[in-house]
């Protein structure tokens, strides 16, 4: 089996990472995994550790070693690679790792291929910067508007199809996945959602109404969401899973639809969403 190890670094948890990442590599060489890193992380593994570029190689499986922005950044590389991820928590929530730093013994499962992959649904956004760049993402978690002053409010319109949802006032908006739903659409008071569904969940941020809530629709709507107003010169911009996209401009015309791609997840056991959702929420109080 060919594996390409994405770590964490630099981090604030780096310590703990390197450790981490030097056990994985050790466990998945032992069991004859052909296992490679990029050359940026080769100061911090054995000296005679694998090197190649971080492009698609013919991988069997990428693995990402930190916490779930580091598995962000390596899901973005999974779907661009087309192979299946695996996500080894070393940060501190990990809510989208696979294993933790106490089950790596299960790492041999995945040398010997006794494990199952589970598909979770992204979804695309499409702005257009300075009437002429057309810029396009895809994310795992959510993709979310927000504003640069956050002591001024903003007028969202946000169209469901050929229908308008709804006209609100305030610090944002974000459109998440199930798998996001977790995320920061669940700090602002979003829905926990099953990551067996498929599904995109509308939270408003800070809305300045009384009966605003969040909104979970079909997967398969897609929606056009415009900045009608914004109090002086405060700016829209639009970001996918952390990664700032650009501006949106007033009146301008912000689209968001299921992609068309999936990422891979590989499951190494066999975990309960409701039972790993009160695990990691109970363990952070």
């Amino acid at each position: 089996m060919k594996l390409f190890v994405i770590p964490g670094l630099p981090n604030v948890n780096a310590e703990k990472v390197i450790t981490t990442l030097n056990e994985v590599v050790k466990i998945l060489t032992d069991h004859g995994a052909e296992v490679y890193v990029d050359s940026e992380s080769k100061e911090y593994i054995d000296s005679s550790m694998k090197t190649a570029p971080k492009a698609n190689s013919g991988y069997d499986a990428l693995i990402a070693v930190g916490g779930d922005g580091t598995i962000l950044s390596a899901a973005k590389v999974a779907v661009e690679w087309e192979v299946p991820l695996l996500g080894i928590n070393a940060g501190s929530l990990g809510f989208l790792s696979g294993l933790e730093r106490k089950e790596l013994s299960e790492l041999h499962r995945l040398v010997n291929g006794d494990f199952i992959i589970k598909e979770r649904m992204l979804i695309s956004t499409e702005i257009m910067i300075d009437d002429e760049k057309k810029v396009s993402a895809e994310a795992l978690n959510e993709i979310l508007i927000t504003k640069s002053d956050f002591t001024k409010a903003v007028e969202f319109e946000v169209w469901c199809g050929e229908k308008i949802v709804c006209i609100y006032r305030g610090d944002g908006l974000i459109f998440a996945t199930p798998t996001g739903s977790t995320a920061y659409s669940m700090s602002a008071g979003g829905p926990v959602t099953d990551t067996e569904l498929n599904a995109v969940i509308m939270t408003p941020v800070c809305p300045h109404a009384l009966f605003t809530r969040p909104m979970v629709f079909s997967p398969d709507k897609s929606f056009t969401v415009i900045a009608r107003r914004t109090n002086n010169s405060s700016k829209l911009y639009v970001s996918a899973d952390g990664r700032i996209l650009g501006e949106l401009g007033l009146e301008k015309k912000l689209s968001i639809s299921r992609s068309n791609k999936t990422l891979k997840i590989i499951e190494l056991r066999k975990r309960d969403f409701y039972e790993v959702f009160e695990e990691k929420f109970r363990s952070n109080i």
